[in-house]
C-alpha cells in the first residue's frame, strides 16, 4: 500500500471521516516566519527546526493527497509548538521516530513517525518508548517508536524521496 493510500485510509478512521487539522485557537500551521519552539532552556536542534521551517513552506509532494498532506504538516508543526518534539528528542526519540514517512508501497507502515500517525489527535503523554494519544470519544492509543526502517523525513519528500 502506498504512502498516499495509507494517508487516505487513515484519514477515514478519525472524526468525521477526515483528520482534523489539530488547530485550536485559530492556529494556522502554515503561517510564515521561523519560530522555534523552546521548552525551558531546551530548543530543537537547528537541523530539525530548519526542516520544520522547510516543511511549513514546501509544496505538496507528488502523488500525495493535498488534504492528507495538510493534516500531516499540521500535526508535525503541532508537535513542535506544544513541545512534544523537544521532549521526545530529550527522551531518545529520533527525528524519524517523530517526522518519518515511508514512501515505498511495500514498506512497513509501522515505520512511520508520530506526525504521520496522529491524524489530528492530541498527544497526552510521552516516555522513552511510546506516546499516549487521545482518540476521539475519550479513548487512548499508543504509538511506539523505534522501527523507522525505510522512512524519510517529511521535509525530504520533495527531494526525490517521495
Amino acid at each position: 500500500m502506498s504512502y498516499l493510500e495509507r494517508l487516505q485510509r487513515n484519514s477515514r478512521k478519525y472524526v468525521g471521516g477526515s483528520p482534523s487539522k489539530g488547530s485550536e485557537g485559530g492556529f494556522d500551521p502554515f503561517e510564515g516566519g521561523s519560530h522555534r519552539h523552546i521548552c525551558g532552556n531546551d530548543a530543537l536542534p537547528d537541523h530539525v527546526a530548519t526542516g520544520l521551517d522547510q516543511l511549513r513552506l514546501m509544496p505538496v509532494p507528488r502523488r500525495v493527497d493535498p488534504a492528507a498532506w495538510s493534516a500531516v504538516v499540521a500535526d508535525a508543526l503541532r508537535l513542535e509548538r506544544e513541545g512534544w518534539a523537544t521532549q521526545a528528542l530529550a527522551l531518545g526519540w529520533s527525528e524519524l521516530d517523530l517526522f518519518g514517512a515511508v514512501t515505498d508501497p511495500e514498506g512497513d507502515p509501522a515505520a512511520e513517525g508520530l506526525a504521520v500517525k496522529l491524524g489530528g489527535r492530541r498527544v497526552l503523554a510521552m516516555c522513552e518508548t511510546f506516546a499516549t494519544i487521545a482518540d476521539p470519544g475519550g479513548g487512548r492509543c499508543w504509538h511506539y517508536r523505534g522501527n523507522n526502517e525505510g522512512a524519510v523525513l517529511l521535509w525530504e519528500l520533495g527531494h526525490g524521496a517521495g
